[in-house]
């Protein structure tokens, strides 16, 4: 009697510890293991993207780099890009010398440039919730954009646009 009671509890036991639940809550601080993820792209400084209007999304730059998970930083992943369009002419985001927001869609009336960046985590269901900011660099169609919040390890895809130029998409996985 006092086997089965044993028996009974391990497996009452294991089948609460597998569970039911299709979306497991995930230890931030939890490593992952981004040589096993297969959707990212190797990040190389300079690596363009095409929107479908022919606009060219640069990213010339990640500090750090590669793009990382950084704690407590003014700065977080610091992006040099340059955006031009089918033609190769600079394109203007109206942004300033001075910092400004990046919102997460164009339809944000807190914008303050045509530049949009959302980072999102597919498999968590879930972005960031601070906003990037941008500048204008000494060089046309060039920007810095600081506060690229990829807090939490793992995949992420930040798709960043401009108005009438269309959006791009950098699938990249961040070590943790």
């Amino acid at each position: 009697m006092k086997r089965a009671i044993l028996v009974y509890a391990v497996l009452a036991v294991a089948a609460t510890a597998c569970g039911s639940d299709p979306d497991p809550v995930v230890d931030v601080d939890s490593a992952y293991d981004c040589t096993v993820e297969m959707r990212d792209e190797m990040y190389v400084a300079g690596m363009e993207k095409v929107s479908d209007t022919g606009t060219v999304f640069a990213l010339l730059d990640s500090q750090p780099s590669p793009p990382a998970k950084v704690v407590d930083s003014d700065i977080d992943n610091l992006w040099t890009v340059q955006i031009t369009d089918d033609a190769g002419n600079p394109v203007d985001i109206g942004a300033t010398s001075d910092y400004a927001d990046v919102c997460k869609t164009l339809d944000d009336p807190t914008c303050n440039t045509t530049l949009f960046l959302d980072p999102e985590m597919p498999d968590h269901g879930h972005g960031s919730t601070i906003k990037s900011q941008v500048k204008t660099t000494d060089t046309a169609g060039t920007y810095e954009i600081k506060k690229v919040n990829l807090w939490m390890s793992g995949y992420w895809e930040i798709t960043m646009g401009a108005e009438d130029h269309g959006s791009v998409t950098f699938k990249l996985c961040i070590d943790g």
